[in-house]
């Protein structure tokens, strides 16, 4: 995508979003792939880009 952003001169951005922890392997937590947090970083990632 930043590729073709670049070649046709647009801008590009991009977020990443993880919940999923591998600190402790002895004892893996998905943590519920963080479903909990989704509605809050996607609030706060509608926020940012509305400053743009």
């Amino acid at each position: 995508m930043a590729a073709c952003a670049q070649f046709r001169r647009v801008d590009f951005a991009q977020i990443l979003f993880t919940a999923d922890s591998l600190s402790n392997i002895e004892c893996h937590n998905d943590r519920g792939w963080g479903l909990d947090a989704h509605e809050t970083v996607l609030t706060l990632a509608a926020k940012i880009i509305a400053e743009f």
